[in-house]
């Protein structure tokens, strides 16, 4: 298990809360997100609020095929500091 100390979580961003990277991290795999999103549920602040995500492991995709993990995030993203936001393209 490992939680990230790097990872700040504001609940109070809409429309979606936002779970932001701190520089100068590049990546934030699927196992750490989950591991340290379930700790920043459980905070105080976090308790307050849906669920960040949900996760799901070992799922049988037939012929003894499973898959590793899936996480689904719940009206949240993951942001890193720094990083330009994707702009729409015009129409």
């Amino acid at each position: 298990m490992t939680t990230r100390t790097d990872v700040a979580v504001d609940f109070f961003a809409t429309p979606q809360r936002i779970a932001e990277v701190a520089d100068p991290s590049t990546e934030f795999i699927m196992q750490d997100v989950v591991d340290t999103l379930r700790i920043a549920e459980s905070s105080f602040t976090g308790m307050s609020f849906p669920s960040l995500l949900d996760a799901f492991g070992k799922q049988d995709l037939g012929g003894g095929v499973k898959v590793g993990i899936t996480v689904a995030l719940q009206e949240a993203k993951i942001a890193f500091e720094g990083a330009q936001p994707l702009q729409k393209q015009a129409q």
